[in-house]
């Protein structure tokens, strides 16, 4: 048992407890040795909030017992489990309001570096969602700041409306006390987090607006998600701006949460000046997607389209065969094949086009049709039409799947599914990260309960040896000094206890909670593989009536050349020679990869330069016919001149021989029949 207090006061009666200078103020650095001097201000406020440089400056209304349990666990000399239930203590027994809201952020920080970031999402939310006052303004920026990061971790995870409608207040009130550095980009964060997923869900202007006007004078927190929106629209040249001064302010300079998204600015720059028409930049921004980025099927299939739009077919060929390689092959880029088609019927090399999309019918005819079954049985309503989500685990798990590959792959690449089941696998996760926590707690009261105890014993010896004499002043500070950490540590203990109920409770909520959310997860990956399952079987039927128009193409401009190839036999002779030459050319530079198999008659080779990108040697036989026209016509004349040179020299000789001999007779005249 708790020893009793009443008993142990009444024998040192007369005598006062020393003060535990409740209000003594502490260092404005909050002493923490974790980073520089901080600013003395008149309010609590954090720098780098739930990083690993996390500290504190805290007012004097912080008393100085609080301000050590809070140093004691940025300093990390105690553990969440004390964090989660210091935070209770000083919500419990803070002197103000402002003690109360860092005792509740405390408690959330503990169960955020517990990674249980579900239940200390809710924390943050609730104090970011208060209305703001000046006591209260630093802690509630830092559990924004705390947000931004959870929502950096996981997307899916949502910012509360209550949040989003304080973040006006919250700016409002930030630039008449804290508007500076770390404190505006925690606001700007926030709302560009937020109307990046209003756009991503096609949400009404109005609302996407109103966040707008937060971000204004806010440099790339306003460019990144307006450049989305307006490429979005089609509004290519304001686009471009916003997302190039992003790629001017550089990488290494860009807020981290924007410079994460870099290759998809790249992409949709790429694509929106390749729209407007400057398919050289287009190709420039394309380049710098990275090649381990979930962007670089797309990226790739645009750049083959810059290529071809530039007329540089070795470029377009390369990028379009590196689409059929390894393990891009299994990857849904079907407009790589047409590509190619199309080049290869830009430079007569109609054997190949056709080949070209014979195995675009051949490579895509098993997606087309699973698609086209898919979709019949969803405009048909048919229970029996699989859910996608299991289909897409299945082949997780397994490594194959009735559904082709090209689909699968298209699925996983998918933003929402990975965001998604980040989530999921949380939730699964914190169901094990509750039950670590719990024990960790539970042992961590024990300790409380034994130390108290420990107190209480060595109280009741002393009292015990002290009957019969007087007390020495010594003794009695001594005896008053433990009694004052039994009564602290039994408080503690209770609070303690309390917060031991309390994370069961939320273990409790978001068991029951679990379940429907990752059903809402779940049906959001579900429409979103539904909605690409719809724009790939779309863009499989155009890219068949594209063919079709292709092959039209083939055939008209390959009976032309089987005539002219008839007419001028010698022209196979001349095409090895360019070949011989051509090849020689790229082997100083480059290395070959043999000939593009797939699609090429062995009259094309493939190379790779040193930036680790494709190019093709393929000959261009409509130049070539133009060359060959333009040698053989050379040649002609060439001949001409030369037998015209023989006869003038023919005719010089006949003169001075008739010089010297002029009494000679004329030949007699030939008679012609």
């Amino acid at each position: 048992m708790m020893i009793h207090y009443l008993m142990l006061t009444s024998l040192i009666a007369g005598a006062a407890l020393p003060a535990r200078a409740e209000n003594a103020a502490p260092s404005s650095s909050s002493d923490s040795g974790s980073g520089g001097a901080l600013e003395a201000r008149d309010f609590t406020y954090a720098v780098d909030a739930c990083g690993e440089k996390e500290r504190w400056s805290l007012t004097s209304v912080v008393s100085e017992d609080h301000a050590a349990r809070i140093r004691s666990f940025f300093d990390g000399k105690t553990t969440a489990i004390y964090a989660y239930g210091d935070g209770a203590f000083i919500e419990k027994t803070g002197l103000n309001a402002e003690g109360k809201v860092l005792g509740q952020y405390l408690n959330a920080r503990g169960l955020y570096t517990a990674t249980l970031y579900h239940p200390a999402r809710e924390g943050f939310d609730f104090i970011a969602s208060q209305p703001p006052t000046k006591a209260s303004l630093g802690i509630q920026l830092a559990a924004l700041a705390c947000l931004n990061k959870i929502s950096e971790k996981f997307p899916s995870i949502p910012v509360s409306p209550g949040v989003v409608a304080n973040l006006a207040p919250l700016q409002q009130l930030a630039k008449s006390v804290l508007w500076e550095g770390e404190s505006q980009a925690l606001v700007w964060n926030a709302a560009q987090f937020v109307v990046r997923g209003l756009i991503g869900d096609e949400k009404p202007q109005v609302e996407i607006d109103k966040l707008f006007s937060i971000l204004e004078g806010s440099g790339p927190y306003l460019s990144f998600p307006r450049g989305l929106l307006r490429a979005q629209k089609r509004e290519f040249a304001s686009a471009i701006t916003d997302l190039e001064s992003l790629v001017a302010i550089g990488e290494k300079k860009l807020p981290p949460s924007i410079a994460a998204h870099m290759d998809e600015i790249y992409l949709t720059l790429g694509r929106a000046t390749e729209l407007s028409g400057d398919h050289e930049k287009g190709i420039q921004y394309l380049r710098k997607v990275d090649k381990d980025s979930n962007y670089t099927v797309r990226a790739l299939t645009e750049l083959a389209w810059n290529y071809l739009m530039r007329d540089d077919y070795p470029n377009a060929i390369g990028v379009a065969v590196n689409l059929q390689k390894a393990g891009f092959s299994r990857t849904f880029s079907p407009e790589s094949l047409i590509i190619m088609a199309m080049t290869f019927n830009e430079i007569c090399q109609y054997p190949s086009s056709f080949r070209s999309i014979r195995f675009f019918y051949r490579n895509y005819r098993d997606s087309h049709q699973w698609l086209t079954d898919w979709y019949a049985r969803r405009i048909k309503k048919e229970a029996d039409n699989p859910e996608l989500y299991v289909l897409l685990t299945q082949y997780a798990k397994r490594g194959k799947s009735s559904v082709p590959s090209q689909v699968v792959s298209e699925w996983a690449r998918s933003t929402v599914f990975v965001s998604h089941q980040d989530e999921m696998n949380l939730l699964v996760d914190e169901k094990a990260a509750f039950a670590k926590f719990k024990k960790r707690q539970y042992d961590e009261a024990k300790d409380i309960w034994k130390k108290a105890n420990d107190i209480s014993k060595e109280l009741r010896e002393r009292i015990a040896k002290a009957k019969g004499h007087k007390l020495e002043e010594k003794e009695k500070l001594q005896i008053r000094a433990q009694l004052a950490e039994a009564k602290r540590l039994r408080e503690y203990y209770q609070i303690f206890s309390r917060a031991v109920l309390r994370i069961r409770e939320q273990e409790k909520r978001l068991a029951e909670l679990a379940p429907a959310r990752v059903r809402y997860l779940v049906e959001g990956i579900n429409r979103d593989l539904a909605s690409r399952n719809v724009r790939m079987l779309g863009r499989i039927r155009e890219l068949i009536e594209n063919a079709y128009l292709v092959q039209v193409e083939i055939y008209n401009g390959a009976s032309e050349d089987i005539v002219w190839r008839n007419a001028h036999p010698d022209y196979k002779d001349f095409l090895g020679k360019l070949k011989g030459e051509s090849q020689a050319a790229s082997q100083e530079t480059s290395w070959n990869w043999g000939p593009v198999k797939e699609v090429s008659d062995g009259t094309g080779e493939v190379w790779e330069d040193e930036l680790d990108t494709l190019r093709a040697t393929l000959q261009d036989n409509c130049s070539n016919r133009d060359k060959y026209v333009a040698l053989t016509l050379r040649e002609a004349q060439r001949k001409q001149a030369e037998e015209e040179k023989v006869r003038r020299k023919a005719a010089e000789q006949k003169a001075i021989d008739d010089a010297k001999n002029p009494g000679l007779p004329p030949p007699p005249a030939q008679e012609i029949r």
